[in-house]
C-alpha cells in the first residue's frame, strides 16, 4: 500500500559526525486522540549521501516508521522513502528540504547591497 498523500511537517535535525538525532512536528493525519500536532524525535545516521533514520511518535506506541534516503550534492535536500518494519506493505516516498533562516536571507541581502555598492 504507497502512500501518496502528502503530510507537511517540521523536523530539527542535528547531524553530528553522521549520527542524526532531532524533533518532528506535523498535522495529525491518523490520532483521532492525540489533539491537531503530533510530535516525534528521531534518530539515525548518514554515510556519505546515504541517510537512514527513525522516527519515534511522543505520547503513543505504534510501528515506527524507517526513512531511507540521499542528501543531495549541495546539502539541502533529502529525498528518499519511508516503511514499517511490522507492515512492511505501507511505504511511500519523502522529501526534506533545508529551509533559510531569515538571518540567513538578511547576511546574503547585506553582501548583495555591499556588493552592488563597490
Amino acid at each position: 500500500m504507497l502512500i501518496d498523500k502528502p503530510v507537511p511537517f517540521e523536523i530539527e535535525m542535528i547531524d553530528a559526525d553522521g549520527f542524526l538525532s532531532g524533533t518532528v512536528s506535523e498535522p495529525n493525519t491518523f490520532r483521532d486522540d492525540m489533539g491537531s500536532t503530533l510530535t516525534a524525535t528521531i534518530a539515525g545516521q548518514r554515510s556519505g549521501d546515504q541517510v537512514s533514520m527513525r522516527k519515534t511518535y511522543n505520547g503513543f506506541e505504534q510501528d515506527d516508521p524507517i526513512y531511507e534516503g540521499r542528501l543531495n550534492d549541495a546539502c539541502n535536500r533529502i529525498t528518499g522513502t519511508f516503511h514499517f518494519e511490522i507492515l512492511p506493505m505501507i511505504q511511500g516516498r519523502f522529501v526534506m528540504v533545508r529551509a533559510v533562516s531569515a538571518k540567513a536571507r538578511q547576511k546574503v541581502a547585506v553582501a548583495a547591497e555591499l556588493d552592488a555598492i563597490r
